[in-house]
């Protein structure tokens, strides 16, 4: 059971009374906190009508990750490389939001930031956002964006959307795109 006041199990604590974690209670926080990174890129995929082939929280030792959201899909047009449209800068836009949606989703469980877990997504999001901006502009561009994922993934329609698919991936471990829509569609 769960340890507390009336379950009948005394946590551990410090001399100072403070509680202590066991080993096991830390893996399933961090399992919990990388299922709601993952829903938050996932849900916002889904919203913004990208595929993608799974969201997993299973660790990958080849990318570093503790789980990801592999084979988003782009349209063939999608080439920030060779040409800035405005149809691209807002392709672009939603995608820079849906990287910042799983850290913004982690923090919005934990309620802390983690640097760590965010570095690739924020890689990601420097290396679509300088095509468009530099200098000081940049810098408030992808605050604004970050922004936005914010706002995105605190929405009272979003937000559920999230919960659901992090308590799918904790059950599952690994979800299809349409796995994921079906998450959201029967809630």
């Amino acid at each position: 059971g769960t340890a507390g006041p009336g379950s009948g199990v005394n946590p551990r604590r410090t001399s100072e009374g403070d509680r202590v974690s066991t080993k096991s209670e830390r893996a399933r926080r961090c399992l919990e906190a990388t299922a709601y990174h993952e829903a938050g890129h996932a849900v916002v995929c889904c919203r913004e009508g990208r595929r993608f082939r799974r969201a997993t929280i299973e660790p990958d030792g080849e990318r570093g990750t503790l789980g990801h959201v592999a084979g988003v899909v782009q349209p063939k047009w999608f080439r920030p490389d060779l040409e800035l449209t405005p149809r691209l800068m807002i392709r672009a836009e939603s995608e820079i939001v849906e990287l910042w949606a799983g850290p913004a989703a982690e923090r919005r469980f934990t309620n802390r930031w983690n640097r760590v877990g965010a570095r690739g997504d924020e890689e990601g999001i420097l290396l679509l956002a300088e095509r468009f901006h530099g200098g000081d502009v940049l810098a408030k561009y992808i605050a604004y964006l970050k922004a936005r994922a914010e706002a995105y993934v605190a929405s009272p329609v979003v937000w559920p959307e999230i919960e659901a698919v992090a308590a799918a991936l904790i059950d599952r471990l690994t979800l299809t795109f349409e796995e994921t829509r079906a998450v959201i569609r029967d809630m």
